[in-house]
C-alpha cells in the first residue's frame, strides 16, 4: 500500500488484505444529527422523485448537490479523520433505495487522483442494514486488480462475470452507527431492497489531502473506446451532468480506454474465493 491512512495497524492489515474494513463511525447523536439533515434535505428538496433507488448525483440540481455537500462534509470529514489520516473529501452524496428498490448492480468506482495512488469512499447506511434491505457486498482481494483506468461512462471491466458475481455476493449486515471503508477499486454493489422501509446511505468519496483530483470520463460525442481526462475540484460533482462532456474544467487529454489484464479462470478463482 503507497499510502499509509490508518491510525491502527489492524486496520490497515485487514484494509490491506481485504479491500476494506467495518467502524463504529457514529454516535447516536451523530445518528440523529444526520438523519435530521437528510429528512430536512431530502424531504423538501426531492418530495418528487419517482425512481426507487438514486443518488445525489442522478439528479440535475446544483441547489440540492450544493446542500447535501455543504452540510455533510464538514461535519463527517471530522468524524472519518478518527480512523483515517491524511485524507480529503472530494464528493459527497445519499444513496437511496426505497422500499422494494432495485439492486445496484456489480461495479467499481471511479478514480478520483492518479491511478498510482489510494482512493477510498465510505459508505454510512442511515439505517440497520441486512441482506434484506439492500446492504452493500464487497468481494475480497478484488482491489488488488490492476484496472488501468476507472472513470464516469466506461464500462464494468467483467461483463462476462455478472451472474458469477451475483451468485455469490454476500451483503454485510451493518448496525446503525457503523460504515464501510473500501478502497474503490473493489469490486461490490448492492442488492435489491426486499424491505417495506426506505434505506438511505451516504458515500463519500476521498483522495490524499496533497492529490490533485482527477476523473475519467466517457461521453456519446467522444467515441468508442475513449475517455477524456478532467483535473477537477470539488465544484465538479456539484455541476456535472451525465449528458455530455464536462464544461469549465481543464483536460489533461483523451485516452484510449484501457481493459484490466486478468485472465477468465483467474478472475473466476478470485470471486469465488472471497
Amino acid at each position: 500500500m503507497k499510502n499509509e491512512i490508518f491510525h491502527l495497524k489492524q486496520h490497515a492489515e485487514d484494509f490491506q488484505r481485504d479491500g476494506y474494513i467495518v467502524v463504529n463511525l457514529l454516535t447516536d447523536q451523530e445518528i440523529d444529527f444526520l438523519l435530521e439533515k437528510y429528512n430536512l434535505i431530502e424531504k423538501k428538496s426531492l418530495n418528487g422523485v419517482t425512481q426507487n433507488r438514486y443518488n445525489t448525483l442522478e439528479i440535475e440540481d446544483y441547489n440540492y448537490r450544493s446542500s447535501v455537500y455543504h452540510h455533510l462534509s464538514p461535519f463527517l470529514a471530522e468524524r472519518i479523520k478518527k480512523f483515517v489520516k491524511g485524507y480529503q473529501i472530494i464528493g459527497i452524496n445519499f444513496a437511496v433505495k426505497k422500499p422494494f428498490g432495485e439492486e445496484f448492480p456489480p461495479h467499481v468506482d471511479d478514480s478520483h487522483t492518479d491511478s498510482e495512488l489510494l482512493g477510498i469512499n465510505v459508505w454510512i447506511p442511515l439505517t440497520d442494514v441486512t441482506p434484506q434491505n439492500g446492504g452493500l457486498y464487497m468481494f475480497k482481494g478484488t482491489h488488488q486488480i490492476n484496472i488501468p483506468m476507472r472513470g464516469i461512462g466506461l464500462p464494468f471491466p467483467y461483463p462476462q462475470h455478472l451472474e458469477t458475481i451475483r451468485k455469490y455476493a454476500r451483503p454485510l449486515s451493518l448496525k446503525l452507527g457503523q460504515a464501510i471503508i473500501f478502497n474503490d477499486k473493489i469490486i461490490h454493489g448492492s442488492g435489491k431492497n426486499n424491505s417495506q422501509v426506505e434505506r438511505p446511505a451516504i458515500i463519500t468519496g476521498m483522495i490524499p489531502e496533497d492529490a490533485t483530483a482527477k476523473v475519467f470520463v466517457s461521453y456519446d460525442s467522444i467515441g468508442n473506446n475513449k475517455a477524456e481526462l478532467f483535473e477537477i475540484s470539488t465544484d465538479f460533482f456539484l455541476t456535472f451532468s451525465f449528458k455530455g462532456r464536462p464544461n469549465g474544467f481543464k483536460s489533461l487529454g483523451i485516452f484510449d480506454y484501457i481493459p484490466p489484464q486478468i485472465d477468465d479462470k483467474s478472475f473466476q478463482e478470485l470471486i469465488t474465493s472471497s
